[in-house]
């Protein structure tokens, strides 16, 4: 995952890394007041006088709140905010809410990674350590087995060591035998991998024969609360791992979805499919250009400083 180096953590990297293998990353995304008032109710304050039960409600609240505010400071208070109701609710026997809770500080920290320049949680494990913790308390739940495979591997591949981040990568692959669902937390990385490790293969063998289940079809076949933006996201989503794959016929299908797509014309990122479509001949020669042993990790969207907010942000 392309991140933005901090001052102060970069001296973490020379404990496993050399200096002739530290990456490019991306600058912090600029920061814009959202464009969609913010649906969610927030917490009551003080938190301890709010019932368990509310806790955990209002956790979703400040999560999403500020998750698709895409700034700093609204993440970073959620980030404080969920890290108060973990201590509030630590004692509490609802193992898998208190997951949820760290799962949540996880995505969090992720986007602030990916969209905020804040390094730190990638190279410290704080995220690392969220979703492993939230495994123990949740076992059932395989997303987050998968985001943490994803965040793993990421690290190995930002630093070049395609043996390493494949590796690491197959066991994600395993688990979208049971849970297919799966794929669409993990394709973004993996499409970007070099050819010759066989991840885009096996990542577009995934998303070829994906359908949607009922328990999400509202995200599938609309946006929603979560994600304002989802059926151009993730219409754009296929369309360049087809790109990358070389299959000019079904990028221009999925572009084209994604033009058609509710909310589109409000969409901030629409140029992603505006341009393509207006030089298909260039943006595949672009794509082509990729040898056997190139790596497009760092071009793929999902690597971008807005990456999340693609589809969730407001």
């Amino acid at each position: 995952m392309r991140l933005f180096p901090a001052l102060g953590v970069v001296m973490s990297l020379f404990l496993t890394e050399s200096l002739s293998a530290l990456p490019s990353f991306p600058k912090a995304r600029e920061e814009t007041e959202p464009k969609i008032p913010s649906p969610y109710e927030r917490c009551q304050q003080p938190l301890k006088n709010v019932s368990e039960d509310l806790l955990f409600t209002c956790a979703e609240h400040e999560f999403w709140h500020a998750f698709s505010d895409g700034r700093l400071k609204p993440r970073k208070e959620a980030e404080t905010i969920l890290a108060d109701i973990m201590k509030l609710t630590q004692k509490s026997t609802e193992g898998a809410k208190r997951g949820r809770l760290l799962a949540l500080r996880g995505y969090l920290r992720l986007s602030m990674a990916l969209e905020n320049a804040k390094l730190e949680y990638l190279l410290l494990g704080g995220m690392e350590n969220d979703f492993k913790a939230a495994k123990k308390l949740d076992t059932e739940n395989k997303t987050y087995d998968t985001f943490l495979d994803t965040i793993i591997m990421a690290k190995s591949a930002a630093f070049g060591d395609w043996k390493k981040a494949t590796a690491l990568a197959l066991p994600a692959f395993e688990i979208l035998k049971d849970h297919p669902t799966n794929i669409l937390a993990l394709s973004g990385t993996t499409i970007g991998f070099p050819m010759n490790s066989g991840l885009p293969q096996k990542t577009i063998e995934f998303l070829s024969t994906w359908t949607c289940p009922d328990d999400i079809a509202d995200f599938c076949y609309d946006n929603t609360q979560h994600a304002p933006f989802a059926r151009p996201g993730l219409s754009f989503h296929f369309a360049e791992a087809y790109a990358r794959m070389g299959d000019r016929a079904k990028t221009i299908e999925y572009l084209e979805k994604a033009k058609q797509a509710p909310a589109y014309d409000a969409w901030q990122y629409k140029h992603l499919v505006e341009k393509p479509l207006a030089d298909m001949d260039t943006y595949m020669a672009y794509w082509n250009a990729f040898g056997p042993a190139d790596s497009a990790f760092d071009k793929v969207y999902a690597n971008q400083n807005f990456g999340c907010v693609m589809c969730h942000g407001r």
